[in-house]
């Protein structure tokens, strides 16, 4: 039986086996409501900076003041003078936040947290040293053997319509990508095959060590290098070049920086985040890209503030908008959740990269590649042709026959035993038609596919014969040229020697729509994310040398360098576009996806909030003479609805435009599930579905004209869908489809939701308390005693307190109060006698509970408080409040509270 591990008030503890060997854990332990904060890590930002406050000054004070910390990282910035530190166990409370709050240079402190790159999806590793051309992933030959770099057929670069600007000339040429990742194999030969000044990645540094962890003190260095392999992919996609697998980045004449802000690890600190972004910006990055991030859904973390300002300052920050969208709505990623930051959502490729063995055919006395996948034979080992070099035979030149050679060929067949045979798969099984064939004294058969779609590996008992599987796009181009009286000579070698191939194979049932695995917004506080979306769903790009060269990987991490090269292009078109108009023409000019559950695409659109504007269309964004000045419309819910739009539509072009105006309404969706009382928690994809649009009224028209050079101004007047349970917080969307008599079209993207946030409950199910024994929770009856090692104590408990909860929604600030039995006297918390806070509370920004499984936010307590005294023996309970979505932190009335029993406390 499923069981819901409600979100409750548990109060658990940890048995032990032997006294003597266990160990108190810390007051705090790790927990699933986002970036996990680095015990006793702090991020402080100075008053200001040039002949402002120092790093000097500030250790001085803490010195003075008997605060026992380490220093970690100096954010010596133009945009952001601060520091980071990590505070003694001892001293790590609330009195000292306090103190250090107090500081006349201090501006603000945050907690350190910790931020992991987005898990990507593993599809295919390429063997070093075995890599052959590859033009199956282009239409004609690879970008590196062509005559000039302006023409690009790379199918991913055509989805997102670069190829049209590559036709034009355009390939990165004077524009400098700045990459904030794992580190980079500047060996490469794609990548420049070197570091420094001259080569591709001639930027960049190591701020950590490889050794780094997040937690841990950084010890920088100045080489770069990928011990992981994930940022060497990004760098690919944005700038590789030359490449032997006939694929390029983006922006291929790019110069690279990489600023390597992991070690081995999959951690980092947002200090760390911050010195990153300054350097790459401080260093006159043209555009700086991270595939970095944690899911949040708050624009408050220190990292998200340095986003924005650099943004302001004129350089676009593209982020990764996370891989949680199996969690649904209200999962939004840091910093990609900036309002500074192009967050960026991922679509599937439209065609699927398959590591293959490599073969040559002659054709009209040229020599072109193609991959084959080797049959398998009953011992395991592969169909291998050893050296070949001989015509080809198609036994029928009808490419939709269903049963080829699924009979005993005609008696006019000649003797096969010169020809590698061409056999279209289907209706028997492969034994039987290389049977039949057989009979004819065949000895090597090729198999094409039968649909448009991946080929498999042929699984064969007929050990004689050598076999193997094409395409269908191949065995079709073969037999064409056949049938036009055309020979084709086949050439082959021993496995052991023939290279890999990349084959593409057509993505029939997802390519081109939202990859399931992409974030969906909106934030805490409405905002849409990601701004535009960009393939990033089964991508071929440069590994480590040393891990295979070559690697296809799955990920919003692989949409958002796409889009940084993007944005290098507008740049080298547009120099004199700002960041907010980069944003707005990516988002507007992008081409609405319709939505895909993973099985079946529908007829309807995507919600904004999982797609933002949809896919990029590069070329549009740079050249169309039409354009908004904003890049999406925020609605927010009906207690806060913003009815009432307006934006402006500017033509820049030399003649009159006529625009038509409609709404495309996208599919709407509710965020909770039916049973809310039973399942109080965001709905997980796919989420249930209604197509019950908005409305919208336009002022002046649905029809406009602009002249030349001219700017009008546009009225939207919202109205939300009716008759749909707004308990259930639908979240609805659409675009503003603008169409101009100049052939230019402009989507800005819209959403909000129905119901009052505020409403919202903050916490799942009941609240409990409970014991923690054996990995088993079990309930604590009202009044039990806990026997906890007092103030300078050797006593190990037998057991220890465990605070856990689980949030239904992002919470702004949480505060977990110790409540006595008698409160008589004890000062008032949000009109509450408490005796004081839990260790580590009030805790602020956290993220919603992520789905199934549900996990508990966990907080092991020996008895001590926020301000490290310990209470008093006695009976106690403890109040727990979280402030609703909107709501105000010093108003009482707007938190939610739940109670634990009562317990009781003594020391030994």
């Amino acid at each position: 039986m499923f069981q819901v591990l409600g979100s409750s008030l548990l109060v658990s503890f940890l048995a032990s086996c032997a006294a003597a060997a266990v160990q108190i854990p810390p007051l705090r332990t790790a927990n699933n409501k986002g970036p996990e904060i680095v015990p006793g890590g702090y991020v402080v930002e100075l008053e200001s900076t040039g002949n402002g406050a120092s790093s000097a000054d500030f250790y001085s004070n803490v010195t003075s003041s008997n605060i026992d910390v380490t220093p970690r990282m100096t954010l010596d910035h133009i945009l952001f003078n601060g520091l980071s530190f990590i505070v003694a166990s001892e001293h790590d409370n609330a009195s000292t936040v306090e103190a250090i709050q107090s500081f006349s240079s201090v501006k603000k402190i945050w907690p350190l947290r910790l931020y992991t790159r987005p898990s990507a999806q593993v599809s295919t590793i390429f063997k070093p040293g075995e890599v052959a051309s590859a033009p199956a992933l282009n239409k004609r030959a690879p970008l590196g053997r062509r005559a000039s770099a302006d023409v690009d057929d790379y199918i991913v670069h055509q989805m997102g319509r670069v190829d049209k600007l590559r036709e034009q000339g355009y390939a990165g040429e004077g524009m400098f990508v700045a990459i904030v990742d794992t580190g980079v194999d500047y060996n490469h030969p794609s990548l420049g095959g070197g570091f420094g000044p001259g080569f591709k990645v001639a930027y960049g540094t190591d701020l950590v060590g490889d050794a780094y962890n997040g937690t841990n003190i950084p010890i920088p260095d100045d080489d770069p290098m990928d011990c992981i392999g994930h940022g060497t992919h990004v760098s690919g996609i944005v700038g590789a070049n030359n490449d032997p697998l006939g694929f390029s980045g983006v922006v291929p004449n790019a110069t690279l920086g990489m600023w390597k802000v992991f070690g081995c690890y999959d951690n980092v600190g947002n200090d760390v985040l911050i010195h990153a972004f300054n350097l790459a910006f401080e260093a006159g990055a043209d555009v700086i890209t991270c595939s970095v991030g944690g899911r949040n859904g708050w624009i408050e973390d220190p990292w998200d503030v340095a986003v924005q300002r650099i943004q302001q300052a004129g350089t676009p920050c593209t982020i990764a908008a996370g891989n949680d969208g199996a969690n649904g709505a209200f999962d939004s990623s840091g910093a990609a959740d900036s309002l500074g930051a192009i967050s960026v959502g991922s679509i599937d490729s439209l065609g699927n990269p398959l590591a293959a063995a490599r073969g040559n055919f002659v054709l009209k006395g040229s020599e072109s590649p193609f991959g084959y996948l080797p049959a398998s034979l009953p011992n395991g080992s592969s169909s291998d042709f050893g050296t070949v070099s001989a015509p080809l035979y198609a036994l029928d030149f009808n490419t939709t026959i269903i049963d080829d050679a699924c009979s005993a060929l005609p008696s006019i067949t000649p003797d096969l035993s010169g020809y590698v045979v061409l056999i279209r798969r289907g209706t028997c099984t492969f034994d039987i038609k290389l049977a039949n064939v057989a009979a004819y004294g065949a000895t090597k058969v090729l198999f094409y596919n039968n649909a448009d779609s991946a080929i498999t590996t042929p699984t064969i008992t007929a050990t004689a014969i050598d076999t193997a599987m094409v395409t269908m796009e191949q065995g079709v181009a073969w037999i064409s040229s056949l049938a036009a009286g055309l020979n084709v000579t086949i050439e082959m070698l021993p496995l052991d020697g023939t290279g890999t191939y990349a084959l593409q194979i057509p993505n029939t049932i997802t390519g081109g729509t939202m990859s399931v695995f992409s974030s969906w917004s909106p934030t805490n506080e409405m905002q849409i994310k990601p701004e535009v979306s960009a393939p990033g769903g089964n991508i071929l790009s440069t590994y480590p040398i040393s891990q295979g060269s070559y690697q296809v990987l799955s990920g919003t991490s692989m949409a958002t360098p796409y889009i940084a090269g993007v944005v290098a292009l507008l740049k080298q078109i547009n120099p004199s576009l700002n960041p907010v108009e980069i944003a707005n023409r990516l988002g507007t000019t992008a081409t609405p996806l319709q939505y895909n559950d993973g099985e079946s695409t529908y007829g309807y659109l995507a919600p904004v909030i999982q797609q933002g504007g949809g896919l990029v269309n590069a070329f549009a964004a740079a050249h169309y003479g039409s354009f908004l000045n904003v890049s999406k419309l925020e609605l927010n819910d009906t207690a806060h609805f913003i009815a009432k739009h307006s934006f402006t539509l500017t033509n820049t072009g030399s003649t009159p435009v006529t625009y038509s105006l409609t709404n495309d309404g996208a599919i709407t969706t509710y965020t909770f599930f039916e049973d809310m009382v039973n399942i109080p928690i965001p709905q997980y994809f796919p989420v249930d579905l209604i197509d019950v649009p908005g409305t919208i009224r336009f002022v002046p028209s649905t029809e406009i004209t602009v002249a030349p050079g001219a700017v009008q101004a546009i009225e939207a007047y919202f109205t939300r869908p009716q008759g749909i349970e707004d308990q259930r917080i639908p979240q609805w969307s659409g675009f503003i489809s603008i169409n101009g008599t100049n052939g230019e079209s402009l989507n800005l993207p819209y959403a909000g939701a129905s119901g009052n946030l505020t409403d919202l409950p903050m916490f799942s199910g009941e609240w409990k308390v409970a014991l923690y024994d054996n990995n088993v929770y079990t309930e604590v009856g009202e009044n039990e005693t806990f026997v906890l090692a007092g103030p300078n104590s050797s006593y190990v408990p037998d057991r220890m307190f465990e605070l856990s909860f689980v949030n239904a929604m992002g919470c702004r600030i949480v505060h977990v109060d110790i409540v006595p039995a008698d409160v008589y006297g004890l000062p008032r918390v949000l009109g509450e006698q408490v005796l004081g806070q839990f260790p580590g509370f009030p805790e602020e920004y956290l993220a919603r509970q992520q789905g199934f499984p549900i996990v508990d936010t966990d907080f092991w307590w020996n008895g001590t408080m926020a301000n490290g005294s310990y209470v008093p023996p006695g009976n106690y309970h403890f109040l727990v409040r979280a402030l609703k979505l909107f709501g105000d932190p010093t108003n009482s009335s707007d938190y939610q509270a739940a109670t634990s029993v009562s317990f009781n406390i003594m020391y030994n």
